[in-house]
């Protein structure tokens, strides 16, 4: 696996764009095209796949204390079916992937065999299917030449990447997958399920007509402002890790939404290694816990592993945006874009849901340092609102500098 992960990133800097074309003759002599695209954004897609991928290979098997070959292959096997749905180029081969993507995800939640994970799963699969159901309605529209322009193109379009992206109202699917294996999780919420909605948006652009978008911009704020309400009640760890997940797809939505393509693959690369790399060093912390997720339950993490709870700051404060840090770069050219080109409600809204971004990341680093066992999430509440306050100060400042800056000529390579 690292043999590949190199030779991606060799492939990654030096291949362009790369097509492959070929055709299938049918039992009724009809004739079925296959393609396959290798463009700049598949790359980064795929690079951020292999890596996320080499990573919980070697963390499932130190999770598991050993060889586990069964859920290795359904690894492997999700990974390829990931790496052939970014691949495609055209929307019916596009549909069998995205098919088989929730067919072998049902089969990783299940792995325990009990109650909770088939309830689990059963929840993934019917939201899957309702994004697959979707896709097939949209190469019926698209087959029988309706205008583009039509309520129902925008609502299926909205329903497909949702459904993957865990946007409102579909949401609880992110959640209840926690229920699956942490090597399991930490695939799901960083480079697969969750960023196969992203993918699908920037790599289908062209289908999508004002109602989509505006559907899909409108849901992912909606998406956003409650993740940061229920990121503030949750004392489950894995689950706020869960709805940050949500947060944080949902802003590379609201990039696409808005036409910064390049943004949303910046923001999707980053958080896909840096979510996979929190969900290994919270799932060693919880195993060393004897799988308790609760953070008032919590073992004395700072004397387990100084390196983990250091490893698992750094990755927090990468998630928050806090300066030069992570997707610090993607919301702050957000919002240098937005000032030029919308109006101050606009920008106002983005800020908050920035400082959201903020209060919930350091709340989530004071949960880990919490390691009194007689502290509670709720004497915490004060501390994290304080610092998520005092983080915005400097940066609202570093945005009103932006016009002094060198920063628009790499705002100009975004929008090119």
């Amino acid at each position: 696996m690292n043999i590949f992960t190199v030779l991606l990133m060799l492939i990654f800097f030096s291949i362009n764009n790369f097509y492959l074309s070929s055709d299938i003759v049918l039992v009724n002599n009809s004739i079925l095209s296959v393609n396959f695209s290798l463009t700049d954004s598949n790359l980064i897609c795929l690079f951020m796949l292999f890596v996320c991928g080499n990573i919980v290979l070697i963390f499932n098997k130190h999770y598991f204390g050993g060889e586990v070959l069964g859920l290795s292959l359904l690894i492997l096997l999700f990974i390829c079916v990931m790496a052939g749905l970014v691949l495609t180029n055209n929307l019916l081969v596009s549909l069998i992937s995205w098919e088989y993507l929730g067919v072998v995800s049902f089969f990783l939640i299940i792995y325990y065999s009990n109650y909770d994970t088939f309830h689990a799963a059963n929840i993934t699969l019917i939201t899957s299917r309702l994004g697959d159901v979707g896709l097939f309605f949209l190469l019926c529209l698209i087959g029988t030449n309706i205008s583009f322009f039509c309520f129902f193109f925008g609502v299926i379009v909205y329903l497909i990447i949702c459904s993957k992206s865990a946007s409102f109202p579909m949401s609880s699917w992110l959640i209840e997958a926690m229920r699956a294996p942490t090597p399991v999780s930490s695939l799901v919420h960083s480079s697969t399920l969750v960023a196969a909605g992203v993918w699908f948006l920037n790599n289908y652009y062209f289908i999508n007509n004002d109602n989509s978008l505006n559907y899909l911009l409108c849901f992912s704020i909606i998406s956003i402002f409650f993740c940061n309400i229920s990121l503030n009640k949750y004392g489950d760890l894995k689950k706020l890790i869960a709805l940050s997940t949500c947060n944080n797809i949902n802003w590379c939505l609201i990039f696409s939404c808005l036409g910064y393509s390049n943004l949303a693959l910046i923001q999707l690369l980053i958080h896909g290694i840096a979510k996979c790399c929190l969900f290994t060093s919270v799932g060693d912390i919880l195993s060393s816990n004897g799988g308790n997720q609760l953070s008032n339950n919590s073992v004395s993490v700072i004397l387990y592993s100084n390196y983990n709870v250091f490893n698992v700051g750094i990755i927090l404060l990468s998630l928050s945006g806090v300066f030069f840090n992570g997707i610090y770069f993607s919301k702050h050219l957000l919002s240098s874009l937005l000032s030029n080109n919308f109006n101050m409600v606009v920008i106002v809204l983005i800020n908050i849901l920035i400082l959201g971004s903020y209060i919930y990341s350091f709340r989530l680093l004071f949960l880990f340092l919490n390691y009194n066992n007689n502290n509670n999430v709720s004497s915490l509440n004060n501390n994290f609102l304080i610092v998520g306050g005092l983080i915005l100060i400097p940066t609202l400042v570093s945005f009103l500098l932006i016009g002094n800056s060198d920063e628009y000529s790499v705002i100009n390579f975004i929008n090119s």
